[in-house]
């Protein structure tokens, strides 16, 4: 399976599910958080594809070729408008 964690943090879920077999590509809209993560995959030997994105806006990734999207632990409750949660919303459920 593909899998896009939109939301990932320092990784945890992400890196959790590449070591099951998954493929996993994992954003967040923190540069630090992305550094950490990526860095913790390759100390567990895991080929992952990592990317600061910001879950409102998921433009800059291939959008068509996912199988799941995972939005873990607290991440939509962070975002405080009606108007930044629709986005997201539409940004993570794409065709």
């Amino acid at each position: 399976m593909r899998i896009l964690d939109c939301a990932c943090g320092i990784g945890t879920q992400a890196i959790g599910i590449a070591q099951r077999g998954h493929t996993v590509v994992a954003a967040d809209l923190s540069k630090a958080a992305v550094r950490r993560a990526a860095r913790e995959a390759r100390k567990l030997g895991l080929d992952m594809e990592f990317h600061v994105a910001d879950m409102r806006d998921l433009s800059a990734l291939a959008r068509s070729d996912f199988d799941a999207v995972l939005v873990a632990d607290n991440s939509l409750p962070h975002l405080l408008s009606d108007e930044d949660l629709r986005r997201a919303l539409e940004n993570i459920f794409f065709d």
